[in-house]
């Protein structure tokens, strides 16, 4: 019998993980997982009606993957006869913390908040508008979610055996477990529905560098944790959940990262650029359309460190260009042109100038509220630590961009 590889112990920085225990060679698989011990539409499919759960022999279905998954992790919360109680039994219990879990329990309860769910919930209200623009989205798709499975519900009463009043908590509580916990996994179905739970693999805490990863064995039978590099006796065993932002990591997984382990540090400011557009009157709609026709959208308006030198990113620099020119909607595909062109700076010197001044006037305008918040946040003592890192970071990426400005750093074509 082969010994045992990892262990689920605690780690440096972190409450649990993943951690190795002993020397592994780079790429050797550290553990290996049956596929028919994974939660997915494929594995859960025999405890579903039929056309209930997405298949890849049929054209659509009742419910999602992360519908299915939710409910069946809500129905089988508490029963140790389940196929995977096991596993059930390591989830967490809750999600007393996580964004979405405030928000929803605060909308359905907010006569009756507890003294800490009420205190967190104003202190995440105070966040950055880019995270409660993103969180008020990840709360509406589990709303739409939820709805979706008790209309499933309504219509097969005898499902699991549920009670009639089965709670909306519970429910709740199987989304969040696999919307924190779920991996992307080839299943022949819709890119959406290509998810899976792994058990053991997801106890490894996020990195934002190089991870482990699953690796389907020949047969196809198994899935084997891999790392790409050599792992010391008691390292930990990270995975990368994807190239995320702290706003990102936060709405849907419900941490944040240290600062000095970001590789992602940016600001996202469509709420500052969209009200200039505004001002343009008529102009707004005809920029917006003209800037979205030709590949550069809002969500991609930010502010970046790295790579350095900080800086805008393009699609902003092109909004702000179109926004400081004259050129009429009829003139728009000859505009393009020239931008493309890589003449830019070269022909409108001064629409480049102007583009630098409202870059630093939005870079003064995130300090101004960023030390704001901050301050505030500063007489807060619990439930702040993740939302303080968010205006922290809004602050350090002004002060950087701000910097590459007045060294004059950057480089638009």
């Amino acid at each position: 019998m082969a010994s045992l590889k990892v262990a689920w112990a605690k780690t440096e920085g972190e409450d649990r993980g993943l951690v190795a225990l002993q020397e592994v060679r780079a790429s050797q698989s550290l553990l290996s997982i049956p596929t028919t011990a994974l939660l997915n539409a494929r594995t859960l499919a025999a405890f579903f009606p039929l056309n209930s759960v997405p298949s890849s022999n049929a054209s659509g279905s009742i419910l999602n993957a992360v519908q299915a998954v939710s409910l069946y992790l809500a129905a089988h919360r508490q029963d140790p006869h389940c196929h995977w109680a096991p596993y059930i039994r390591t989830l967490p219990a809750d999600f007393p913390d996580h964004p979405v879990n405030v928000f929803l329990v605060h909308q359905h309860h907010p006569d009756k908040p507890s003294h800490d769910l009420w205190d967190r919930f104003a202190v995440l209200s105070s966040g950055p508008p880019t995270f409660l623009a993103l969180l008020n989205e990840v709360v509406a798709r589990c709303k739409q979610d939820l709805s979706a499975i008790r209309t499933y519900l309504s219509t097969h009463r005898n499902l699991f055996r549920l009670p009639g009043d089965f709670d909306i908590k519970d429910l709740l509580w199987g989304w969040l477990n696999v919307n924190t916990r779920q991996v992307w996994m080839e299943l022949g179905l819709k890119r959406e529905d290509n998810l899976t739970l792994a058990p053991i693999f997801d106890m490894c805490n996020h990195t934002a560098g190089s991870g482990g990863e699953l690796k389907p064995s020949p047969s196809g039978r198994e899935l084997s944790l891999c790392v790409p590099y050599k792992l010391s006796k008691g390292q930990e065993v990270c995975i990368q959940y994807g190239v995320h932002s702290n706003v990102q990591l936060l709405v849907e997984y419900g941490f944040v990262l240290d600062l000095r382990r970001c590789d992602v540090l940016e600001v996202r400011v469509a709420d500052l650029v969209l009200p200039m557009l505004q001002t343009e009157g008529n102009r707004e709609q005809e920029m917006l359309t003209a800037l979205q026709a030709n590949g550069y959208f809002i969500k991609d308006w930010a502010l970046h460190v790295y790579p350095e030198p900080a800086a805008p990113s393009y699609g902003l620099i092109v909004a702000l260009r179109l926004l400081h020119s004259a050129a009429p909607p009829d003139d728009y595909l000859h505009w393009f042109e020239i931008l493309w062109s890589g003449q830019f700076s070269e022909k409108y010197p001064l629409i480049d100038e102007r583009v630098k001044r409202t870059l630093s006037d939005m870079c003064l305008q995130i300090l101004n509220r960023a030390e704001h918040h901050l301050d505030v946040l500063s007489e807060v003592s619990s439930f702040a630590h993740d939302v303080r890192t968010l205006w922290e970071e809004e602050r350090d990426v002004a002060l950087a961009v701000q910097q590459s400005l007045l060294h004059d750093l950057l480089e638009f074509d």
